[in-house]
């Protein structure tokens, strides 16, 4: 995921001004086996999403 502005197609369709902050989320889904299925591309208007994480402090668990 990572910051962009909204060109003028997509600003129109999101109905938001030209320029606007965006979330840009490109997604590649593979199999089990590598190869890929799936690939997204999709643009969020930054005023309709939030984004949480957990943060876990404490021992690193050992890699598997």
């Amino acid at each position: 995921m990572h910051a962009v502005t909204a060109e003028p197609d997509t600003a129109r369709l999101l109905e938001i001004p030209v320029g606007a902050a965006l979330f840009a989320i490109d997604r590649l889904t593979c199999l089990a086996d590598g190869r890929p299925v799936d690939a997204e591309t999709l643009r969020v208007r930054a005023d309709r999403f939030a984004l949480q994480a957990l943060v876990h402090r404490g021992p690193v668990p050992p890699r598997t």
